[in-house]
């Protein structure tokens, strides 16, 4: 590996032989208030407070912080700056249910993602009804079976209450909520529906599917 030691005294960058066979040897590199780099490859963080000239290709294993402009003749290729699990589903399948705590997975709504030690975005949109007019709807989720921090059975992250004048009324949901880092590995997400009376019902028809989506935030 080079080693390289650059201090705001210095003038001249020195990069230390490495003694293997075929290795790049040792060259001393005049700094001015320009760097100049013909190709490369550069493991790391790179952090420019001047500016920079690349003549060609550049490949960058880390960040790049560049503190002025950054001109590139050839190309820069950074590896993995945003690469997050996410999925998806239409929910095809309506589903009831008249249960006033939050229990069992709405049909065909259990989601599995490979997440790196980050928080995830959970979203929902679709619609829903009550036959009992002044009764609500709630929502919420469990991860791995369980509630999110800070929720349990009744708390809820999604509440419609349905004030028609008639029953069965329906209304739209939209929501997302964002969990704390969850640890590396996998997880399963699913969806839970509950009432304080009458049967809710989750709308799945000609108009509209429900969509429930998972995406790792990193």
């Amino acid at each position: 590996m080079l080693a390289m030691s650059v201090s705001a005294q210095m003038d001249t960058l020195p990069v230390e032989k490495v003694d293997k066979e075929k290795a790049p040897q040792a060259i001393q590199q005049a700094l001015d208030d320009k760097f100049s780099m013909r190709g490369g490859t550069v493991t790391g963080r790179v952090s420019f407070i001047q500016d920079v000239d690349m003549q060609e290709d550049l490949t960058v294993v880390g960040d790049i912080i560049a503190s002025s402009d950054l001109s590139v003749t050839g190309s820069i290729s950074v590896g993995e700056l945003h690469n997050s699990s996410t999925t998806g589903s239409n929910l095809t399948t309506a589903d009831t249910g008249t249960n006033t705590t939050f229990g069992t997975c709405v049909t065909a709504s259990t989601l599995t993602i490979t997440t790196d030690a980050a928080p995830v975005m959970v979203s929902f949109t679709g619609t829903w009804g009550n036959n009992t007019v002044n009764q609500y709807n709630a929502m919420s989720i469990l991860i791995d079976g369980d509630y999110p921090t800070g929720y349990d059975s009744s708390k809820s992250i999604f509440l419609n209450v349905f004030r028609d004048d008639t029953a069965n009324g329906v209304k739209g949901v939209g929501w997302s909520f964002i969990t704390e880092s969850l640890s590396a590995g996998s997880h399963t997400f699913c969806l839970v529906i509950r009432c304080n009376g009458g049967t809710w019902s989750l709308t799945t028809d000609s108009d509209v599917l429900p969509q429930f989506s998972v995406m790792e935030l990193r």
